[in-house]
């Protein structure tokens, strides 16, 4: 019985070791972060269909500007001009997918760009963030 109990508990830790790996990225502020998990599920929600293009875009849109004014943020706590080579170098890139983000949700709810565009930004977007 106690082999069993040892078994199924060392079982247990390991899953529970391996949920750890998604986590935010060491480069990346709190904030920005937050905000890209949130670009994240509201381009997720487009693709799932419970969201219009128009929906979308808004959310999405009002996400980037948010982003834009993390950076500036962090921008002026490091007092440089860049945050590249900085501890907070992926918000850079955060924004540029929340960016690119819009611009294809926007082709697509027009027509002149594919749901495959959208797909491949939300998926790089997740890798900037760490997410499956």
């Amino acid at each position: 019985m106690k082999r069993i109990l040892c078994t199924l508990l060392t079982v247990v830790l390991i899953f529970s070791l391996c949920a750890c790996g998604n986590s935010k990225p060491e480069d990346t502020s709190d904030a920005m972060y937050q905000i890209g998990i949130n670009a994240l599920r509201a381009a997720d929600d487009y693709i799932a269909g419970n969201l219009t293009g128009e929906e979308a875009y808004e959310k999405i849109d009002e996400y980037y500007e948010q982003a834009k004014a993390q950076e500036e943020k962090d921008l002026e706590e490091l007092k440089t001009d860049t945050l590249f080579d900085t501890i907070y170098e992926n918000d850079s890139h955060i924004s540029i997918y929340i960016s690119l983000l819009s611009y294809r949700v926007m082709n697509a709810m027009y027509g002149s760009g594919a749901m495959s565009e959208v797909s491949e930004v939300r998926n790089n977007l997740a890798d900037q963030l760490g997410k499956d």
